[in-house]
C-alpha cells in the first residue's frame, strides 16, 4: 500500500498551494496562506507519513493545517521509507526520496522521485544502487540537486549530482579538494548558485566543515563559513532567501558541555553571521517559504515519550517565532542519516551528529 501512494499526494498538493486575493474592497492586507510538506514519525519502526501543511497568517495570528496522505484505494494513512520531501518553488510538484520504489518498479535502493501537482508525471529521477538523497527542484522546476553516495574509490564522498527531472542529464560536480562528505545541496532563486555543506581537509582550508556556495557547473566555490576551524562545530542546512542575497542555515556546536543548535541567517557571500534563535532546544533543517522561515525544534519538548521535535515558523529577523505542529511524534522535512534499525526518529538526529563528529 506504501508503495502506490504518492499520485495521492501530488493530487493535494495543488489545491493547499495557494496565495489568497482577500476582499478587493477592502484597503488591508490579505491573509497570506503558505503550503508545504512535511514528514511524520509513523508508529512503525523507520516508516514515515507524508504530511501536506499549510498555514494562514493574518496580522499576527497563525491558523495551521495539516492532511495526512492516505493511499486512494484503501483510504489508509500512506506509511514508507522516505528521507525528505520538498514542494517546488511555485508549489506545482515534489520531489522526494523513497526506499523500496512502488509497485510497479520496486527496489532495494534510495532513490529520487518527482511527480506534478495535478497527479500525473510521477517519475523516478534516479534508478541505480547509490545512495541517493535530500533532493531540492531548481528555481524553475525542471532540474533536481541531490547527494549521491557512490562508494568509495579513494574519495569516499558523496557526490552533488544535478539531473533533469526525467533522469537525464547527469552533472556530476567537482568538489574542493580533500573533500569528504558534503550535505544538502539547495539552488539559489536564480538557479545559478548551489549552495552546500561540505567537509574535509586539504593543506589551503585545513580541516573544514561548513558552507560552500559554487555555480552550478562547480566552478567558483567559495567557502563561506568554516566554524570547525575555531569549534567543534559546523554548518548546515543552508537555504536562500526568496531574493538570494541571505541564506539561513543551522549550526551544530559541541565546543561547549553539551550540544548546541541553532539558526543562523548571513549574507549570500558569508558576511554578518546572525544567530536567529535563542540556545533553546536543538533548532535545525531551516527552510525559507516565502518571507519566513520554517524550522525543525525540539524547544517545547513535552510529554515524556515525545520527541519533542515540531515544525515552527518566524520572521527573517528570528522574530514571531510560532509553533505549527503538536504531536507525540517527530515531525520535519527530512530524517537525518546513519538510521539503525530500531531507533526513534529522535534518536536518528542525535545518532547522526554523535557519528558525525566522530567522522569529522
Amino acid at each position: 500500500m506504501r508503495k502506490v501512494l504518492f499520485a495521492s499526494l501530488v493530487l493535494m498538493l495543488l489545491a493547499l498551494f495557494c496565495v489568497s486575493c482577500g476582499n478587493e474592497s477592502k484597503p488591508v492586507v490579505p491573509p497570506q496562506t503558505s503550503a508545504f510538506a512535511f514528514l511524520r514519525e509513523s508508529n512503525t519502526t523507520n516508516l514515515f507519513i507524508p504530511v501536506l501543511g499549510k498555514f494562514v497568517t493574518t496580522g499576527n495570528n497563525t491558523v495551521f493545517t495539516a492532511t495526512e496522505v492516505k493511499d486512494p484505494d484503501t483510504g489508509e494513512v500512506v506509511n514508507a521509507h522516505m528521507w525528505s520531501i520538498i514542494l517546488s518553488a511555485k508549489g506545482d510538484g515534489v520531489v522526494f526520496d523513497l526506499w523500496g520504489g512502488t509497485v510497479d518498479h520496486p527496489s532495494e535502493q534510495w532513490d529520487i522521485w518527482v511527480g506534478n501537482a495535478d497527479g500525473t508525471g510521477l517519475a523516478q529521477v534516479t534508478n541505480d544502487s547509490y545512495e541517493d538523497l535530500m533532493p531540492q527542484f531548481s528555481p524553475d522546476g525542471t532540474k533536481v540537486v541531490f547527494n549521491s553516495y557512490r562508494g568509495c574509490d579513494g574519495n569516499c564522498a558523496e557526490q552533488i549530482i544535478i539531473r533533469n527531472v526525467d533522469g537525464s542529464g547527469e552533472q556530476v560536480l567537482p568538489l574542493p579538494v580533500g573533500t569528504e562528505n558534503t550535505w544538502a545541496p539547495t539552488f539559489s532563486p536564480d538557479g545559478t548558485k548551489i549552495a552546500v555543506e561540505i567537509w574535509g581537509y586539504n593543506e589551503t582550508l585545513g580541516e573544514f566543515d561548513g558552507i560552500f556556495t559554487m555555480n552550478t557547473d562547480g566552478t567558483n566555490q567559495q567557502m563561506i563559513t568554516n566554524p570547525w576551524a575555531e569549534a567543534d562545530a559546523w554548518d548546515e542546512m543552508p537555504s536562500f532567501t526568496k531574493d538570494g542575497s541571505k541564506i539561513v542555515f543551522n549550526r551544530v556546536d559541541y565546543s561547549t558541555e553539551s550540544r548546541v543548535e541553532n539558526v543562523f541567517i548571513m549574507n549570500a557571500d558569508g558576511s554578518n553571521v546572525t544567530m536567529l534563535t535563542d540556545n533553546k532546544g536543538y533548532n535545525l533543517d531551516p527552510l525559507i517559504l516565502g518571507d519566513m522561515i520554517l524550522l525543525n525544534s525540539n524547544r517545547d519538548e513535552t510529554a515524556s515519550g515525545n520527541s519533542g521535535y515540531e515544525i515552527y515558523r518566524m520572521n527573517l529577523d528570528g522574530s514571531n517565532l510560532t509553533r505549527l505542529t503538536s504531536n507525540a511524534l517527530f515531525e520535519g522535512f527530512c530524517i537525518d542519516r546513519y538510521v539503525s534499525e530500531g531507533e526513534s526518529a529522535a534518536q536518528h538526529l542525535e545518532h547522526h551528529h554523535i557519528k558525525s563528529m566522530h567522522n569529522r
